[in-house]
C-alpha cells in the first residue's frame, strides 16, 4: 500500500505564549507505481501510463454478464456473484496479476485488459494489443509477447516474472488494435463515477423494467420510435401492436457480441455518456463504425430491447 505521511504540528512547552507551531508540509503523494517493474520487452509498452488509465470504476461488458469493477491503486474490487477485493501483485501491459487472501474459490488469477484506440476494454478471455509487427497477449496463465522478428515468449508471475519460448497466439482475431478470441468482441468498458454507481448501472440494465424506468427518465415518449428511450417505452406499452414494424432510430453505436451461429448482435445506446437503455440489432456487422459513432439504424421490432433485419442507413455527426 502506498503510504501517506501525516504532518503533525508539535508545540514546545518552552515556547513563548505568542509563538505558534506550524505544521510541517506533507510530502507530495507518490505517483501510481506499476510494481514490480516489468522486465525486458514490457518496458517499451509504457506500463505505468496504461495502469493509470485503469484507475477508477468500470462496468465490464465483454464475455458474459456485466460486472462492476473498481480499480484503486493496488486493489481491484468486483462483484461476480459476491463482492471480492483482490490485491494487485504485478502489472503487465495488458494484465493485472491478482491475489486474494481469503477462500480459494474466489481466486481470480489475472484481469486481462486492452486499449482499443486508446479506450479501455476489460474481458474474461484473452486480450492483446497489436503494435506494428509486435504484439502482446494476456491470458489467465501468462503473457505472450511477439517481437518484430516474429519470435514469441511467454511470461509468468509467481514472486517474479520468468520467461520461456512459447507458441504465438495466431488463433486470435483483431479488431482495430485489439486481439481477442472469437467469442469475445472487444466492447469498451463503461466508465462509472464509483463502485456503487457501476453496481447501479449493472442493475439498471438487468431487466426490461429497469430499462423502462431509465427510458422514461430520459424523456422517452410513447409513440416516438425515433430515439432509443422512445422506442423502449413505446413497445413496452403495446408489444403486440409494434412487433414486426420497421422503424428508424437515431442512436450511438456501442459494440457487439458474437453469436454461436456466426452472426453478431450490435449494441446501440442513446448517447456516448448514456449506456442504458441499450438495445440490440441483428444481424448488423458494424464495418467501418467505431465505438460511440452516432448512427441512424433501420430495423424490425422484435421486442422492446431488440431489432432484427438491421442496417445502418446513415452515420451522423453531433
Amino acid at each position: 500500500m502506498i503510504a501517506r505521511a501525516l504532518a503533525i504540528a508539535v508545540a514546545s512547552a518552552a515556547c513563548k505564549a505568542d509563538e505558534k507551531s506550524a505544521p510541517s508540509p506533507a510530502p507530495a503523494p507518490k505517483p501510481i507505481d506499476a510494481r514490480p517493474t516489468p522486465p525486458g520487452p514490457f518496458a517499451s509498452w509504457d506500463v505505468p501510463a496504461r495502469f493509470a488509465m485503469l484507475q477508477g470504476a468500470w462496468v465490464q461488458s465483454v464475455g458474459g454478464p456485466r460486472v462492476p469493477i473498481a480499480i484503486d491503486r493496488d486493489h481491484v474490487k468486483l462483484t461476480d456473484v459476491t463482492t471480492v477485493t483482490y490485491d494487485i501483485v504485478a502489472i503487465a501491459p495488458c494484465e493485472l496479476v491478482l491475489r486474494y487472501k481469503g477462500a480459494i474459490d474466489h481466486n481470480l488469477p489475472a484481469m486481462p485488459f486492452a486499449l482499443r484506440t486508446g479506450k479501455l476494454v476489460l474481458a474474461n478471455g484473452p486480450l492483446g494489443q497489436v503494435r506494428g509487427k509486435e504484439s502482446i497477449v494476456c491470458t489467465y496463465d501468462g503473457v505472450i509477447t511477439r517481437d518484430a522478428a516474429g519470435a514469441c515468449t511467454k511470461w509468468t508471475f509467481d514472486t517474479a516474472w520468468t520467461s520461456a519460448p512459447a507458441r504465438c497466439r495466431d488463433d486470435l482475431l483483431a479488431t482495430d488494435d485489439v486481439l481477442h478470441d472469437d467469442l469475445d468482441y472487444p466492447n469498451l468498458a463503461i466508465p462509472a463515477r464509483d463502485f456503487d454507481a457501476a453496481t447501479a448501472l449493472v442493475a439498471d440494465a438487468s431487466s426490461y423494467e429497469d430499462a423502462r424506468r431509465v427510458a422514461r427518465a430520459l424523456g422517452g415518449k410513447v409513440g416516438d420510435t425515433s430515439t432509443i428511450p422512445g422506442l423502449v417505452v413505446t413497445v413496452a406499452a403495446s408489444p403486440a401492436r409494434w412487433k414486426g414494424k420497421r422503424v428508424t432510430v437515431s442512436a450511438t453505436y456501442y459494440g457487439a457480441d458474437y453469436l454461436e451461429s456466426g452472426g453478431m448482435w450490435t449494441h446501440l445506446i442513446p448517447a456516448p455518456d448514456q449506456h442504458v437503455p441499450m438495445i440490440a440489432c441483428e444481424p448488423l456487422e458494424p464495418r467501418g463504425v467505431a465505438p460511440y459513432d452516432p448512427v441512424i439504424v433501420t430495423g424490425t421490432i422484435e421486442d422492446e430491447g431488440s431489432l432484427t433485419d438491421c442496417e445502418i442507413t446513415a452515420r451522423t455527426t453531433r
